[in-house]
């Protein structure tokens, strides 16, 4: 009977049951002691002074740009391919969105392109370090003088240029959605260096206790979300390094195939974290994904669908050619070496090398 290997599984465990049962205990479910704990210790990873929880990374992404001044009249520039997350915070904020077109070779913006994106009004980059492989958010940042936000949902825990990805820019967001890096179901966090802005970001997931009415979400993260995000902090380090390990295996194994399968290049992924192993293939997507399905091996396509699309506009070369060519394999730290072995080799007859 052939197991079935899912996209993508939450790596937790009795450390996460432990602390959420101690979080419960304590009666302090609401934003407490661990979302402070937690803003102080993924600040300190991320390489900023000052760390505001939220919950959700997309609410994250709202607040970042409102602490930024965004607002209608204004543009801010995204990659089309990426989720619609981004989309819809530039969106709720009031503004357009402008888009980008990536790098086919990472899924990362691509700087030129984004900077010929950039229009008068714009107030915001959004520059999201895609699959886990570091994007050029700084140069993108230090070349338009238009203030980035870093997009750490699927990177954290690594360097560029020498540098701590989160620290690179005026903001940086995370989320700790289920499939995340850091997993604790649901939540996110901004992370600043700039008193002023954090200030900013604080205050406006509140709700309540003010002065004067000013209409407000409430953005908050609960402390059982926070005590989860804490643990999977401390894993980080070892997720990564068997993350890296799983993806050296398919690099290995899939090796063969080759120049039919595009795979990771060496150079741009070499500080990836592998949160995505992407493979670009030379044939129809959804064949090999149906294939790979019925024996038992979720495959998938890494991003739904390229905003242009959504948005009716043409001219991003960059963004159709990996969305027609781009499969996302599982990649999490307890895959099993059985499973490993079992995706490479339904991967392989999915695209008829065996």
């Amino acid at each position: 009977m052939i197991t079935s290997i899912p996209h993508s599984r939450p790596f937790v465990g009795n450390a996460e049951k432990a602390a959420c049962g101690k979080v419960i205990l304590s009666r302090q479910l609401s934003q407490g002691p661990c979302v402070e704990m937690l803003e102080h210790e993924l600040s300190s990873v991320a390489g900023h002074k000052f760390g505001i929880c939220v919950s959700s990374g997309t609410a994250a992404l709202y607040c970042a740009l409102k602490a930024l001044g965004v607002s209608p009249g204004n543009s801010v520039v995204i990659p089309s391919y990426v989720c619609t997350a981004l989309l819809n915070a530039v969106i709720l904020a009031g503004a357009d969105p402008v888009l980008s077109d990536v790098d086919p070779a990472t899924g990362n913006m691509d700087p030129h392109s984004a900077r010929k994106a950039v229009r008068r009004a714009t107030k915001a980059i959004i520059v999201p370090h895609l699959f886990g492989v570091p994007a050029a958010a700084q140069e993108i940042e230090r070349e338009t003088g238009i203030p980035v936000i870093e997009d750490c949902a699927q990177c954290v825990g690594t360097t560029n240029g020498g540098e701590k990805i989160g620290s690179l820019t005026t903001i940086s967001v995370f989320s700790f959605y289920a499939t995340k890096l850091l997993c604790a179901g649901e939540g996110g966090m901004a992370a600043t260096s700039d008193a002023r802005l954090a200030a900013k970001l604080a205050d406006m997931r509140e709700y309540d206790n003010r002065d004067r009415y000013v209409p407000s979400f409430n953005f908050k993260l609960s402390d059982v979300h926070a005590a989860i995000a804490l643990v999977q902090l401390k894993k980080l380090p070892a997720a990564i390094r068997r993350r890296k390990a799983v993806a050296r295996e398919y690099l290995n194994g899939l090796k063969p195939v080759s120049p039919r399968v595009r795979l990771p290049d060496s150079t741009a992924h070499a500080s990836s974290v592998f949160y995505r192993f992407v493979a670009l293939v030379d044939q129809p997507i959804s064949g090999i994904l149906r294939k790979s399905e019925k024996s038992g091996v979720s495959c998938r396509r890494p991003i739904y669908g390229p905003l242009h699309h959504y948005l009716k506009k043409t001219g991003f070369p960059g963004t159709d050619e990996i969305y027609k060519r781009a499969i996302s394999l599982p990649i999490y730290p307890d895959l099993t070496q059985n499973e490993i072995s079992q995706v490479k080799q339904v991967f392989l007859r999915a695209i008829g090398a065996r």
